[in-house]
């Protein structure tokens, strides 16, 4: 299951490259995941609660079987905050 969705959002990036906006890769991962048979939903509202209590709502750009959300981010550089370095 994992395999194919890294694949799916690998070929966007593999296909148009690098220097577009978020929406156009997140749109290109939901081709790729239709394609494939994934279920996804697209800009979904998520409500938040902690305690029982409403603190807002999330709206992640896909979101796959049901609990694996994907937010699709752009950056200008790699760094070590990416890579898991210190904080």
């Amino acid at each position: 299951m994992n395999t194919n969705l890294m694949c799916c959002m690998l070929n966007i990036l593999k296909e148009i490259g690098q220097g577009y906006h978020e929406k156009i890769y997140e749109n290109g991962i939901a081709v790729d995941f239709e394609e494939s048979q994934i279920e996804c939903l697209q800009q979904s509202k998520l409500n938040v609660e902690y305690k029982g209590i409403e603190l807002g709502y999330f709206i992640p750009d896909l979101i796959t079987y049901g609990n694996i959300l994907v937010d699709t981010k752009t950056i200008d550089r790699i760094t070590d905050h990416e890579r898991g370095g210190r904080c």
